[in-house]
């Protein structure tokens, strides 16, 4: 369509029907898509890369099969099915690597004393008439300096704001929210945790020091 512009300036009603067609190769994009996107679930169930989480490998996949309707060429004799399920596997594989590059130099390791924290604990201290405003103040005004992505994490998963009795989030809750794993949100409670500690034991809050329990 374009090709016959030589060009030219098109006239409204060709740039009218070349815009439609855009939109109804676009809605074909999609359903050609959406009719094939149990091919990366059964390919995601079938590899399992340890070094990509099940939820990561569907996100990529999914990417996969719509660069796969892009490039789809039906000429060559292939089967849309066999492509897409080639590319997604691809893929997987590329992703892997690189995760496994990532982890290669920054390293995730497991940490008995973060698997014991109990999302609870923070909460219950903010409660306690010794000293529920002064930790509260250091959320609000960042005084421990978290970045933005620590605060939001502890947020979810302390739920200092949170009613009583209701349940702070998992790390894998919080992972979904946020768009990262909970390897990822395990790592930034860790490090949001290590910076409230160290704000509470070096500056006194109320006996904070001697009773801070939230690591």
């Amino acid at each position: 369509m374009l090709g016959t512009l030589n060009g030219r300036r098109p006239t409204k009603a060709k740039a009218r029907k070349i815009l439609d067609w855009h939109a109804r190769a676009m809605q074909l994009r999609h359903e050609i898509a959406e009719v094939n996107v149990a091919l990366v679930m059964a390919m995601a169930k079938r590899t399992r890369a340890e070094d990509m989480e099940f939820a990561d490998m569907l996100g990529e996949g999914n990417m996969a099969l719509l660069r796969a309707v892009d490039k789809f060429d039906v000429s060559r004799g292939f089967k849309f099915s066999t492509y897409a399920c080639r590319a997604i596997l691809k893929a997987f594989g590329r992703q892997g690597m690189k995760q496994t590059k990532y982890r290669q130099h920054n390293p995730v390791h497991f940490d008995p004393e973060m698997e014991r924290v109990n999302p609870n604990d923070l909460r219950d201290q903010t409660e306690r008439s010794d000293g529920s405003s002064e930790v509260r103040t250091i959320m609000v005004q960042n005084l421990a300096r978290l970045s933005p992505l620590e605060r939001e994490v502890i947020h979810y998963r302390f739920g200092l704001d949170a009613p009583r009795g209701s349940r702070p989030l998992t790390l894998e809750q919080v992972g979904s929210r946020i768009g990262v794993t909970k390897e990822r949100v395990r790592q930034v409670q860790k490090a949001a945790i290590s910076k409230l500690k160290w704000y509470i034991e070096n500056h006194n809050v109320d006996g904070y020091a001697e009773n801070a329990s939230i690591a």
